[in-house]
């Protein structure tokens, strides 16, 4: 019944540490569960079989094997890697159809070859930092202002001859599709691109465009064209060379809030995140509130903590607007016309004195107050930062909103003990709605199985010493050095020293980063255990999640709740934790648990549960 396709071998070096397998497939029709089996098998000199490292399938007819699914594209991509265990002298792999009444088909003769090193831990960025990624793995997702300009720029190594694609789309705010402008070609299968490599070889490419009008997002996934080894050297960037970002007069600002209707929802969010950037991939809480509310009819008017930066728009879309924190008073001078409590200040750990004094002009008008504890400020001064805090105009000001809530039990028990209150809400973080979707194949019981096997933790996320825990997480390391460590984030420490199993990846979008939680058993939270800590509720967490991994955390927040999570209060622990988070696979148990938890843990339901608040609603 399951007759073979293809069956290969290649010889091993007692020098080689991995044997890696790549090929294209495709399907009739396409997005098949397992449409395919690849067995495999390590033999030593006898040819006797070896038994391949870390936890695997197996059955009586094909041995080792895993399961091949074909995506919904026309062609999909297998990359495999296997680690060699010792003695191995050759590596066989097999391919049989498995699903029935489907055609499988091979395009390209597979690729198989036994290597010394990681062939993607040889490039690297200008401080030796390994970040290349497949041209194939490439998925990007940039926020885009309509009718922007743009210039996108990138870095590729690639052999010679060979040529890759960068395909594009653009969606609106309901997510369909948009048609591109006139800058670039059309294939009939794959759509809108441009050549990633250049046709006479050159690997420096940039290109320039035109966002089309109503267009809010744009998407550009990678695709080998001739040869494979192609590889992108660092995240494409790109930065606006559009007139659109200028700044607007203060009577285009007021123009623009007269023109919200009267019957119209306005909420001002007035926050300690950074601003909504165009090319920004690290939202917080505020942010990813405020593009929920516009979603949900919403006009929001929204103040970063610092001043906006020169590729920093005002004008987010027809919903959101943005200002720097000088402009708060024209702002609200005018918005001050409007009467009633469909008008809202949010205002997100930022009760400074302009926020406390702003307090009685909103209930002078009508409007409702919220305050929103997501960070435990004090513990934050303590360290160094928001030196504007003041213990006194918090308490205040929590006093007097209409609604207080905060996004993690401590600091719901702290705002209840300082201001007597005993309606202090718990909205806790969540984790984007398009991870979970994009994300959702990770969360099997087969990729579970092959992170097991790869021996593999990592982090996503912010890396400064402030809070982050450098000595216990390398001390970990250094008891576990036949697992890899993969750091991707912001903020890393000039002058650390990482041993050879720690990898620092720089920083990467979510889509980024999954062909590397592609590989993990377990994301970590190494924050030190402090006072602060204690009080935050790690969005990371709730994205570990989503990508189908355990958590080995400090305790903060509700960690200790979430499907998979491993809390740890010493370093041995949190070694252990680890190594145990790499010997145990997910099982369909907890696979179930994790898709019920994330039912509930979206932004969009986060977002509903805070709509609520806004209009008065407690839930």
């Amino acid at each position: 019944m399951h007759n073979i396709i293809i069956q290969r071998q290649v010889q091993i070096d007692n020098a080689d540490r991995h044997v890696y397998v790549d090929f294209q497939y495709k399907t009739d029709p396409p997005g098949v569960e397992k449409a395919a089996v690849l067995a495999y098998m390590f033999l030593d000199a006898d040819d006797s079989p070896i038994d391949p490292i870390g936890n695997f399938y197996s059955s009586k007819k094909f041995g080792p094997f895993l399961y091949l699914h074909s995506g919904d594209d026309a062609v999909t991509e297998f990359s495999g890697r296997f680690k060699c265990p010792e003695n191995a002298v050759r590596f066989e792999v097999r391919l049989y159809p498995w699903a029935p009444d489907v055609s499988f088909e091979i395009l390209d003769e597979p690729v198989i070859r036994a290597e010394r090193h990681d062939p993607e831990s040889t490039f690297t960025d200008a401080v030796g930092s390994p970040i290349a990624v497949p041209v194939d793995g490439l998925t990007l997702r940039y926020p885009v202002a309509d009718g922007a300009g743009y210039n996108m720029e990138w870095e590729i190594d690639a052999p010679p001859n060979s040529q890759a694609l960068l395909t594009l789309k653009y969606l609106d705010s309901e997510s369909n599709e948009l048609l591109p402008g006139p800058e670039f070609p059309i294939h009939p299968q794959y759509g809108t691109y441009v050549y990633a490599v250049n046709r006479d070889g050159t690997s420096l490419s940039s290109i320039s465009f035109t966002v089309p009008a109503g267009a809010s997002q744009l998407t550009i996934k990678g695709m080998p064209w001739k040869s494979n080894g192609i590889r992108v050297l660092n995240r494409p960037t790109l930065t606006s060379n559009s007139a659109n970002l200028a700044r607007l007069t203060d009577s285009e600002i007021r123009t623009s809030l007269r023109g919200i209707a009267p019957t119209d929802k306005v909420v001002v969010i007035y926050t300690t995140a950074g601003a909504l950037s165009l090319t920004n991939s690290l939202l917080l809480r505020s942010n990813r509130m405020a593009l929920e509310f516009a979603k949900a009819g919403w006009h929001v008017i929204f103040f970063p903590f610092s001043e906006l930066k020169d590729d920093d728009s005002e004008v987010i879309d027809e919903k959101i607007l943005q200002f720097g924190r000088s402009r708060l008073k024209l702002v609200m001078d005018e918005l001050f016309t409007r009467q009633g409590s469909d008008n809202v200040l949010l205002c997100s750990s930022f009760s400074d004195v302009t926020m406390v004094g702003l307090l009685d002009r909103c209930h002078n008008h009508g409007w409702r107050v919220i305050y929103e504890v997501r960070d435990d400020m004090e513990e934050f001064k303590r360290v160094g930062f928001s030196k504007w805090y003041e213990p006194n105009l918090e308490t205040r000001f929590a006093k007097r909103a209409d609604s207080l809530l905060a996004v993690s039990p401590r600091l719901k028990n702290k705002m209840e003990a300082v201001t007597g209150r005993s309606d202090v809400q718990l909205v806790p973080n969540g984790t984007p709605d398009e991870l979970i979707e994009e994300a959702r194949s990770l969360r099997t019981l087969e990729i579970g199985l092959d992170r097991s096997r790869r021996n593999k933790v990592g982090y996503i996320g912010h890396l400064t010493a402030s809070w982050f825990d450098w000595p216990w997480l390398l001390a970990s390391a250094q008891q576990l050095p036949h697992i890899t460590f993969e750091i991707i984030g912001h903020g890393k420490p000039v002058d650390l020293v990482l041993p050879s199993n720690v990898q620092y990846l720089g920083a990467k979008s979510h889509s980024e980063c999954i062909p590397y939680v592609r590989e993990w058993s377990a994301g970590l939270v190494p924050f030190k255990i402090t006072r602060l800590t204690y009080g935050v509720d790690p969005n990371k967490a709730y994205e570990y999640v989503a990508l189908g991994i355990r958590t080995v955390s400090a305790p903060m927040g509700q960690v200790q709740d979430m499907p998979g999570a491993l809390v740890y209060t010493t370093q041995k622990e949190m070694a252990d934790a680890i190594q145990w988070a790499v010997d145990n696979p997910l099982s369909e148990a907890d696979l179930e648990a994790y898709e019920t938890y994330l039912e509930t843990a979206s932004w969009s339901y986060r977002s509903r549960i805070m709509i609520d608040i806004l209009e008065g609603h407690a839930r």
